[in-house]
């Protein structure tokens, strides 16, 4: 023991605690704090007077405030290992995705989904649309943008899972159709959206979005499902010439990257801004 806390230690055997006893744990540290004539810090005498009154039975059976002061200094550990423990139960849900791969798949007028349901639409109603791409090229103009945005939101749900309790994710896994594994291992974007929706406020309240959509992302969300996922996945072929029409593919690169800077990586503003200016 130094000097300084055999010093310390004196002065709180002297009676000193009995005097400055207060109406809790906190309000008795910072009485005996301000009682205090030695240079110490409040940790230390906090320390110091937890060592005398938990491994010194004589001493804390002298008066009813030294028992009183072990009562909370146990149940302060106690309440200290429960909060612990609540947060550890919480990170056992791993999101373990085996491959990133986009829901994508190209067709002349076919769309091939995660039920390997084949189905065929009817075109749409005669629109006045420009079309400047090939559906080759449409795909590829789409594809890194779905494939960009399911990375992004495989990393957020993965970033954040020490926030989501293991029974949100069973409760959800259980309604999917067809069955995913609760690791999110063969969860599509459409999958990882929606469970990012339903918990919005699991999320929101830790302000773990960015971007202009922080406050509140779940029309940005939305928007994205319903006009580049969806359409992905069931968009009609207009007139032989693809699903996407140039304005469209204006509008997918600005949703995904707007989701992507909400979801994740800021620098993907400047991307954005690159983007509308080469589609202009």
């Amino acid at each position: 023991m130094t000097k300084s806390k055999k010093k310390l230690s004196t002065w709180l055997r002297s009676g000193v605690i009995e005097k400055n006893f207060k109406h809790s744990l906190d309000l008795t540290l910072d009485a005996l704090h301000d009682a205090c004539p030695l240079d110490i810090s409040r940790r230390s005498l906090r320390d110091s007077l937890h060592d005398i009154i938990y491994h010194d039975t004589n001493f804390r059976q002298i008066c009813q405030a030294h028992n009183t002061l072990f009562d909370w200094f146990v149940k302060q550990k106690s309440s200290s290992t429960s909060s612990t423990s609540s947060r550890q139960s919480k990170r056992t849900i791993v999101f373990n995705k085996s491959r990133l791969q986009s829901s994508t798949v190209y067709g002349p007028s076919e769309t091939i989904n995660h039920n390997n349901i084949t189905t065929t639409r009817a075109s749409s109603p005669p629109i006045n649309q420009a079309f400047s791409f090939n559906e080759n090229e449409q795909g590829a103009i789409v594809e890194p943008f779905i494939n960009s945005a399911e990375e992004t939101a495989y990393e957020f749900l993965v970033k954040n899972e020490s926030i989501i309790p293991s029974e949100i994710v069973e409760k959800f896994v259980a309604k999917q159709r067809p069955p995913i594994s609760k690791d999110f291992r063969n969860a599509d974007l459409l999958c990882m959206l929606n469970f990012i929706i339903e918990n919005i406020k699991i999320f929101s309240k830790k302000s773990l979005f960015h971007g202009k959509y922080k406050a509140n992302p779940t029309e940005l969300l939305m928007n994205f499902k319903k006009n580049v996922r969806h359409k992905v996945a069931h968009g009609i072929v207009i007139n032989g010439k693809g699903r996407w029409c140039d304005h469209s593919l204006q509008d997918v690169s600005i949703l995904a990257c707007e989701v992507i800077v909400c979801l994740g990586e800021l620098i993907m503003k400047l991307i954005m801004r690159t983007t509308i200016r080469l589609l202009n």
